[in-house]
């Protein structure tokens, strides 16, 4: 059943019907600010095929939605979008968790920002967890957080820098003006980097301006089954960059390219992948910082092994 139209916010849980759907959904629920919420969970599956627990888990949703079956997160997240009565939207990926002051702190965060007469994307710290080793957290990460002003492809891409504590502005710590998520859709085309390309496009917008809170608020799950940043598609990455390069400055063009793209490459043993993309780095007129060079050498190693890094290297 709907809430009430004066909820603050609305959360969009796309979902397949993981088992961690109820956890993610009681994040919500213990939220300081809960009675402001409405939780819209959008399943990627036809009913008939969701196992009993996820759609138990839905009943603590105050809507629940479908794509057409098997459209992918940014499809359901749009019908999410489309379907919410609040002012504000927040994303949530049903393996994610949040703890119990995030939005609270996340609204005073945006209410600053549209005194200045902004129009805010507002992130967080977050913790990450990896799935298959429950003794391996890595906690308070990005080191370092998106400045005033500060361009978010430059953020995200320029000298990025190796480890886990590397910037990022992750999904299920956006928080966003429900206009600007119905004007600014994600794309259900994509294969993978759904956020970066939303953050990039949503960038364009008159007086967006983005911010994270300091505290770390999420707790993310690395790992998920099903999850494409597990795979080594090195060529859907070259594609996103390449028409998507106006939306990039050279330098974050130039790092982006190295530190995502060479290293999908030559994690699959690519190697005549790798020389393409060198080829488009070299054609860009802008040499790779240290960091992304580093970071798209590194996969030569294997997944596990950098995984590894990370840990070791903040």
């Amino acid at each position: 059943m709907r809430n009430s139209p004066s909820r603050l916010v609305s959360i969009v849980i796309p979902s397949t019907g993981r088992e961690t759907l109820a956890r993610a959904i009681s994040g919500v629920r213990t939220q300081t600010i809960s009675n402001q919420l409405e939780i819209i969970v959008v399943f990627d599956v036809p009913f008939s095929e969701l196992h009993p627990e996820a759609v138990a888990a839905a009943e603590g949703a105050d809507l629940v939605r479908y794509t057409s079956g098997r459209m992918g997160a940014s499809e359901a997240r749009n019908i999410g979008v489309e379907s919410a009565s609040s002012p504000w939207i927040a994303f949530l990926d049903d393996d994610d968790f949040w703890l119990p002051r995030k939005l609270e702190v996340q609204l005073e965060v945006a209410r600053q920002m549209g005194v200045e007469g902004l129009v805010p994307i507002v992130g967080c710290r977050l913790n990450i967890l990896y799935r298959n080793d429950s003794q391996k957290r890595i906690d308070a990460v990005p080191n370092r957080l998106i400045s005033p002003s500060q361009r978010i492809d430059e953020y995200l891409f320029s000298r990025r820098r190796p480890g886990a504590g590397r910037a990022s502005f992750l999904t299920s710590t956006i928080l966003a003006p429900t206009d600007l998520c119905r004007s600014v859709k994600w794309d259900s085309n994509l294969a993978r980097h759904q956020d970066w390309d939303w953050l990039l496009r949503a960038a364009g917008q008159p007086k967006v301006a983005f911010a994270q809170a300091a505290e770390s608020l999420v707790d993310y799950t690395l790992g998920s089954v099903g999850s494409i940043s597990a795979t080594s598609d090195w060529m859907s990455s070259f594609t996103w960059a390449v028409e998507n390069r106006s939306l990039l400055t050279k330098r974050s063009f130039a790092d982006f390219m190295c530190a995502q793209t060479l290293r999908y490459a030559f994690s699959a043993r690519d190697f005549g992948g790798a020389k393409k993309i060198l080829k488009e780095i070299w054609a860009n007129k802008c040499i790779p910082s240290f960091g992304p060079i580093v970071i798209g050498a590194a996969g030569i190693l294997s997944r596990r092994n950098i995984q590894r890094v990370m840990i070791r290297v903040r």
